[in-house]
């Protein structure tokens, strides 16, 4: 699941005041969720909120959100919606530890509400029961639907427009297989306003975001330029209205350890990334080596880079490395306009198949 109107509901899984009702037990994570004005641990009331929160832009103060919830989520971990889970969990999880906010129902924690007596979030101690495992994501979210809220996630409002949910803490672990305790600060009154807004987890479902995607592959696409430059471009599409560029993975290695630069640049109008215009995002692809794996870009936070002009683009990636080996499909249908390498003077269509990528556009 994605946090969207279509599928951001939570089971009803609670945990309220340290009472776990998880059905799947495993090692205990401790939680200190500790706000800017936090002084005291909180009284976890079902209070009704006051001054609910139904804005497009983000609420500017912690104490402005409705309730806060914890979601963690890691390999091993399914989908608990009760609406429509999730079947790509790998790349949700692999796009969220990339620096995405867009998650899935895991394991839950919520709502907390602001303390009755003084109407503000104060510190919260909680516990969980994990699931054990490689890599668990923690998620603190601020939540404006009251809907949502008194519903332990499971409801929204229909009559509330734009966000509801908004990540204002996080902290990863490589893994958890045995108990451990965390403190999670916040600094969301610290953030400006652009900032605030990138912190959405409402990331867009399939009616809003379109994956462009070749996940097969069986053969190695080799290219070596004789030491010049190694640059490979992946076309993807802005519908009218302007979208976001989200992420961009592929799945490849290079001769020695490097790292590739991804560059977002208009199309020529002729079919080629136009590399002589000026640079729409960039960002930079570490820890590539002789293993073949799977690589992502992020374009930024929340939704990625907003590019208002439709048409088409280019994702191309870049890397001082001679030697590159793209995974690709020789059983697949070519699609020279779909993807091209450059030769030294001129990008070029590969023929022979469809590389291993994923784009994400999301409106």
């Amino acid at each position: 699941m994605t946090f969207t109107r279509k599928s951001a509901a939570f089971a009803a899984l609670l945990l309220i005041a340290g009472c776990s009702l998880e059905p799947k037990k495993g090692p205990a994570l401790q939680l200190r969720i500790e706000p800017e004005t936090a002084s005291a641990p909180a009284r976890l009331e079902f209070a009704a909120d006051a001054n609910p929160i139904q804005a497009m832009s983000a609420p500017s103060t912690l104490d402005s959100f409705a309730c806060l919830g914890v979601n963690v989520t890691g390999p091993g971990i399914a989908d608990s919606s009760i609406h429509e889970p999730e079947t790509d969990l790998g790349g949700i999880f692999a796009r969220l530890v990339a620096g995405e906010r867009c998650s899935y129902r895991g394991v839950i924690a919520g709502p907390f509400y602001r303390n009755v007596a003084t109407n503000s979030f104060t510190a919260v101690d909680a516990s969980m029961s994990i699931p054990a495992g490689a890599g668990r994501m923690i998620q603190v979210l601020g939540v404006t639907d009251p809907v949502a809220c008194a519903s332990a996630f499971q409801e929204e409002d229909p009559g509330v427009s734009g966000p509801r949910y908004y990540e204002v803490a996080r902290a990863f672990l490589p893994s958890l297989f045995s108990s451990q305790s965390v403190s999670l600060n916040t600094s969301w009154n610290s953030l400006d306003s652009t900032q605030q807004d990138a912190q959405s987890v409402d990331c867009g479902d399939g009616d809003h975001c379109t994956v462009d995607t070749n996940t097969s592959e069986d053969l190695d696409f080799s290219i070596n330029t004789g030491g010049a430059q190694s640059m490979f471009a992946f076309r993807f599409q802005i519908p009218s209205g302007g979208a976001y560029l989200g992420t961009f993975r592929f799945k490849g290695r290079t001769s020695t350890s490097a790292s590739m630069t991804a560059a977002v640049y208009p199309d020529t109008g002729a079919g080629d990334p136009d590399t002589g215009a000026s640079v729409i995002a960039t960002t930079t692809i570490s820890g590539i080596s002789g293993t073949d794996a799977i690589h992502s870009a992020s374009f930024g936070a929340g939704l990625g880079v907003f590019i208002s002009t439709p048409g088409y683009y280019w994702v191309v990636l870049k890397t001082p490395t001679a030697l590159v080996n793209l995974r690709y499909n020789g059983m697949g249908s070519p699609d020279g306009n779909a993807f091209r390498y450059y030769t030294g003077s001129t990008f070029t269509a590969f023929t022979n198949g469809l590389p291993w990528f994923e784009t994400r556009v999301c409106q």
